[in-house]
């Protein structure tokens, strides 16, 4: 891919942080201007952050989420989301919480656009 991109550099788009959110920006301070406004689209599940519980349990907790959703015409957005914000406070309310849920807003910051699609 990169000398592909090297050859044709305007078909490379990058994407903002709010996009390409990763349990790393947890450690810093407001790392991603983009998610701190509009909040996170999209979390980035690299190095096992999805399977595993020790390495960022509030990216596994979102992922069982959205994963156990049955996504049918019955769908129900507010119950959704009821589900992933009380996966989100079960990880705030352990003793060893990770970086991300000790981040002051992240479950806001996560549950925004969610929200803004209610109205």
């Amino acid at each position: 891919m990169n000398i592909y991109f090297n050859d044709v550099p305007e078909e490379m788009h990058t994407i903002p942080c709010d996009w390409n959110f990763r349990s790393w920006q947890c450690y810093r301070d407001s790392i991603c201007k983009d998610s701190v406004r509009d909040g996170i689209s999209a979390i980035h599940g690299h190095g096992y952050s999805f399977i595993s519980n020790r390495i960022e349990p509030v990216f596994r907790s979102t992922f069982l989420t959205f994963k156990n959703a049955s996504l049918t015409y019955k769908f129900d957005l507010h119950e959704f989301i009821g589900r992933l914000r009380l996966g989100l406070d079960v990880e705030k309310g352990k003793k060893k919480q990770s970086a991300c849920a000790k981040m002051p807003n992240f479950d806001y910051l996560l549950l925004r656009r969610l929200k803004q699609k209610l109205g």
